[in-house]
């Protein structure tokens, strides 16, 4: 049986595996250069990679019959590429992102949120609001979930 050739171990095909010839001017200026860049996009696409998989920032808000309309605000830095509805409750939800009105419903720029649902929307958000019709909430309160995320998400509409 023939034997096997043992390969040599690979280095990455962006570090110099030999020394850059001194007869092109400027040759090892540009090739540190391109070194150098070739490392800053790597860990650029490194901490990239890291955001993706990062679990989004969640918090709840509980609207009543008292106060159906309640603003998750969480200021500046705190900022999304995307949020995520979470409705488990037997109610349309209204959704305002940085400064429509949801008390308005979708006449005032709201996004709607259908009853025992979860929504994904690839908008940028800051402050969201989230209302339900007062008369909606006469059978009792709503606890509703919001997921911010780092990175832009796919929309998504699903039953609960």
């Amino acid at each position: 049986m023939p034997e096997k050739k043992k390969t040599e171990p690979r280095t990455t095909d962006f570090m110099p595996t030999a020394p850059v010839p001194e007869s092109v001017p400027g040759a090892r200026e540009h090739a540190t250069q391109l070194l150098a860049d070739v490392q800053n996009l790597t860990h650029a696409l490194m901490a990239q990679n890291a955001r993706l998989v990062t679990p989004p920032a969640s918090a709840s808000v509980v609207l009543t019959q008292t106060n159906p309309k309640v603003r998750d605000d969480v200021g500046e830095g705190l900022e999304a590429l995307s949020f995520a509805i979470y409705n488990p409750n037997d109610i349309v939800l209204f959704v305002g992102n940085d400064g429509s009105d949801p008390a308005l419903g979708t006449r005032g720029g709201a996004l709607s949120v259908p009853r025992r649902s979860m929504a994904v929307f690839p908008l940028f958000c800051r402050d969201l609001d989230i209302a339900a019709a007062p008369a909606d909430l006469a059978a009792g309160d709503a606890r509703v979930w919001i997921f911010r995320y780092e990175t832009v998400q796919a929309a998504f509409l699903g039953a609960a």
